[in-house]
C-alpha cells in the first residue's frame, strides 16, 4: 500500500470516502472525515457541508441519511467489525477552506486571521469580493455587527487562517 493507513480489518480512509462519494448527494459534499481506533473499536467522524446553504449548514436529516447509508455498507461489507459513525456539520463556525471559500461565503461575517506588516493579526470582517488574488474586505465591530468603514483588500497568500463568525 501506499502509505494509506488500514483502520478496519479492510476498510480504509480511502475505500470510506469512495462510499461517501456514491451516497452524498448534491448539494450536500464531505467536509471532513477522521477516523480514530482505540483497541478494537473504530470511531468514523463526518462532516458535512451544505453548498447551498448560505453558511454551509445541513440539516439533522441530511446528517441521518448519510450515516443510515454508511452503516448499511459497512454492515454488509464489514459487519464483524466494532465501529461508531458519527456525521455533523462542519459547524457554524467551521475554518474556512483557503482560498476556495473566500469567494464562496460572501457577505458572511469571517474571522480572518492575516499577515500585516510581517506581523500575525486577526479581525472580523464581511467578505465583499475575491477575484482570485486578492479578496476585499469590511472590517466589522465584533459585538455590533455594524461596518468599522474603510474597506481592507488582502492578497490570499497573506491570509494564515479564517473561520465564520457569529460571536455577535
Amino acid at each position: 500500500m501506499s502509505g494509506e493507513k488500514v483502520y478496519l480489518l479492510a476498510l480504509t480512509e480511502s475505500e470510506i470516502r469512495e462510499v461517501l462519494s456514491t451516497i452524498i448527494e448534491h448539494p450536500i459534499q464531505l467536509f471532513s472525515l477522521e477516523i480514530q481506533a482505540a483497541n478494537d473499536h473504530f470511531l468514523i467522524e463526518i462532516n458535512l457541508d451544505n453548498l447551498q446553504d448560505p453558511r454551509g449548514s445541513v440539516s439533522i436529516t441530511d446528517c441521518e441519511k448519510v450515516s443510515r447509508r454508511l452503516m448499511d455498507f459497512l454492515e454488509t461489507a464489514h459487519g464483524q467489525e466494532n465501529y461508531t459513525i458519527q456525521v455533523s456539520s462542519a459547524g457554524a463556525e467551521r475554518e474556512l477552506r483557503l482560498p476556495e471559500d473566500l469567494g464562496r461565503f460572501l457577505n458572511v461575517p469571517v474571522k480572518i486571521f492575516y499577515l500585516e506588516k510581517g506581523k500575525k493579526v486577526n479581525n472580523v470582517f464581511q467578505i465583499l469580493g475575491f477575484d482570485g488574488k486578492f479578496v476585499t474586505l469590511e472590517p466589522l465591530n465584533h459585538k455590533t455587527k455594524r461596518s468599522l468603514g474603510d474597506r481592507v483588500s488582502l492578497d490570499k497568500n497573506d491570509i494564515l487562517k479564517g473561520n465564520l463568525y457569529i460571536k455577535f
